[in-house]
């Protein structure tokens, strides 16, 4: 039997992310006890409220919060962001975090997942009879959207339009106005299906990371903690400092480390900085 099994966790949330969480932690015999809190307080998409800290640092701040009011020893919470792809350039991506805290064991576990598949589409209209052709690119309705006014002044701010005569109504009155009217997708998880699929695979990638046991104590969370890297140049010998070599693996309690090398030896002279620069 695994150690967490039939123990109940906390999950902070205010947009339906227990949905997408809880299946996969079923695996493990654990449930969930969602904990209704405004996480907009902690920061939102749509910038009225800016998020303080890193990522990590909210998701943290979500799980104590769910655990606090709670009063129960495990928490897990989610925290999704959306930019440009620190990877591929002029790409958007969404990166999905996951922590678990075990505060009778003391661990905190951090997954996550990152995905180009983004439905984070914004456009500007200036005249109502552009609106349905400027739709294409929004997956609408089947994903929400919020209409807003360029203006840094115009406080009209309308969030989960999920239907045409509502979204037509909201730009009508931002026109009227006499601003610029702006669509963007709706982020939340309970109106954006795409991360909801993304938080439904780092629950998944948080699940099969929490089966794995401590060979040396028995904690739960036996895995990656950091990258083996350098390999030299079957051509020059260049050693590629940066170039990855394998894997460690440990524990999120005790100390114990394996190193779990790469079945290569060494890179080809494409790939070397030296013969490549």
């Amino acid at each position: 039997m695994h150690p967490y099994s039939g123990i109940s966790a906390a999950l902070t949330t205010k947009h339906g992310k227990q949905e997408h969480i809880a299946e996969p932690l079923r695996e493990l015999g654990i449930t969930l006890s969602t904990v209704e809190y405004d996480t907009d307080l902690l920061g939102t998409f749509t910038g009225e409220i800016e998020r303080e800290g890193t990522p990590f640092e909210v998701v943290r701040r979500k799980a104590r919060i769910g655990m606090e009011l709670a009063r129960l020893p495990f928490g897990v919470a989610s925290e999704g962001s959306f930019g440009p792809d620190h990877l591929i350039p002029f790409v958007n991506s969404n990166v999905e975090l996951l922590i678990w805290i075990d505060d009778l064991r003391g661990i905190e576990i951090v997954e996550s997942y990152r995905t180009l598949e983004v439905q984070a589409h914004r456009v500007e209209i200036q005249r109502l009879d552009q609106l349905e052709s400027s739709l294409s690119d929004f997956d609408f309705p089947h994903h929400a959207v919020i209409a807003k006014g360029k203006s840094r002044g115009n406080s009209a701010l309308l969030k989960g339009i999920a239907d045409l005569d509502s979204l037509r109504s909201a730009i009508t009155t931002i026109l009227k106005s006499g601003d610029i009217a702006v669509i963007e997708n709706d982020l939340r998880a309970h109106l954006n299906p795409q991360r909801q699929r993304a938080i439904n695979e780092v629950a998944k990638r948080l699940v099969a990371r929490l089966k794995e046991l401590c060979v040396n104590c028995g904690t739960p969370g036996w895995g990656v903690v950091s990258l083996l890297k350098g390999l030299p140049c079957e051509n020059c010998q260049h050693f590629n400092a940066e170039y990855p070599a394998g894997e460690i693996k440990g524990c999120a309690r005790c100390d114990y480390q394996e190193e779990i090398k790469s079945e290569k030896k060494s890179v080809s002279p494409a790939e070397c900085l030296s013969c490549n620069p």
